[in-house]
């Protein structure tokens, strides 16, 4: 699965520069991926993404449509 360069820039932006509105959602993601059983360690073994970035991008999905 390609992820275009966009989303890992966005992605990257809202890791450093934390957005308190961003960082809800980031944390209702992780939630979610914390219960799921790709997670491995910090990477999502369904797309390869690693999460703690990917929670982060405005324009990413979960693959499996959970969020």
């Amino acid at each position: 699965m390609k992820i275009p360069v966009k989303s890992i820039v966005n992605a990257l932006k809202n890791y450093v520069f934390k957005d308190p509105l961003i960082e809800i959602k980031a944390n209702t993601r992780a939630n979610i991926c914390n219960n799921c059983t790709y997670l491995k360690g910090s990477f999502c073994t369904k797309c390869g993404c690693i999460i703690m970035f990917k929670i982060r991008s405005e324009t990413e999905r979960c693959p499996l449509k959970l969020w």
